[in-house]
């Protein structure tokens, strides 16, 4: 009986959602922070930042590689991102008549520390799982929330205030769930997330320049041993990965802009050797600067 209940509030959500033409790819919506991304095709591995946000399958399927956890989500499941973390991901059931369907309500830690305020902190002292990325099945108050927030998008008042309300409301059942305290830790002081949070935001404005665990550690308030491994078991990667997946994903983008050839798109990002960039940049994103901008330009 309840597995036909969830199912039935995923096709009244799902067939909201479908109500709305929507265009291939990422789609801004009225509500800030709110995106739909259809997709009519499967795809090859696509690297990217996941920002922190709820991601929720309403109709096909995707697989998300984090480091070295994968994670794959179908309709009535989300993927919760509680840090920014570079993932690889690929749609692996999409066609033009039954299209990856999926709503990306990005998450703000500044909620998340006001919701937390009026919460019990019981649940925080059996803090275990460290990853800063998980999978879970959507609930019937789940389903409520994001169709009502779907919904507001057809009417301008309950724009300007229903909406914050319901988003708070998200927050809170993603807090209460049986992973809420992954995302418990994205809104308290001093935790291990958000100085690791801290750590990103400098790696992202240094990202050209040598950073050293030591310093990185330093600016945070952890001994480098303890940095390294909390960094580590949160994203799944060590913070130099990090920065070097955040200079390539740099130099694809101003290559994309035309800023320059490889070579000095290599020096701009922080390489010292256009020939070190290039077999880099071919592992990550399979192939080579020339012919990956050709493909993506093509």
């Amino acid at each position: 009986m309840v597995k036909v209940s969830m199912e039935k509030k995923l096709k009244e959500l799902l067939e909201q959602v479908k109500s709305i033409k929507w265009n291939e790819g990422f789609n801004e919506t009225l509500i800030p922070g709110l995106k739909v991304i259809k997709t009519t095709k499967t795809n090859d591995k696509t690297p990217s930042i996941q920002r922190p946000s709820i991601c929720l399958v309403l109709q096909g399927v995707k697989k998300v590689i984090v480091g070295d956890q994968v994670l794959s989500y179908a309709p009535g499941e989300f993927i919760v991102a509680s840090i920014e973390v570079p993932v690889t991901g690929l749609v692996t059931d999409a066609s033009a008549q039954k299209p990856y369907l999926c709503l990306m309500l990005e998450v703000d830690p500044s909620i998340v520390f006001d919701v937390l305020q009026e919460l019990p902190t019981s649940k925080v002292s059996n803090f275990k799982e460290r990853s800063g990325v998980y999978v879970g099945s959507a609930n019937s108050e789940i389903y409520d929330a994001f169709f009502r927030l779907v919904k507001a998008m057809d009417v301008t008042l309950e724009l300007k205030f229903m909406v914050p309300m319901i988003v708070r409301e998200i927050i809170f059942r993603l807090l209460e769930g049986d992973k809420g305290i992954i995302l418990r830790q994205m809104g308290m002081a001093g935790s291990h997330m958000q100085k690791i949070t801290m750590a990103i935001e400098l790696i992202k404005q240094e990202y050209n320049r040598h950073l050293s665990i030591e310093q990185l550690a330093h600016e945070v308030g952890m001994s480098p041993s303890s940095f390294h491994k909390n960094f580590k078991d949160i994203t799944r990667i060590s913070p130099l990965q990090y920065q070097k997946l955040l200079r390539l994903q740099e130099a694809r983008r101003l290559l994309l802009a035309n800023r320059g050839d490889a070579a000095s798109v290599s020096f701009e990002v922080g390489y010292e050797s256009p020939s070190q960039f290039s077999r880099e940049y071919s592992k990550l994103f399979g192939k080579p600067p020339k012919r990956d901008m050709e493909r993506l330009k093509a």
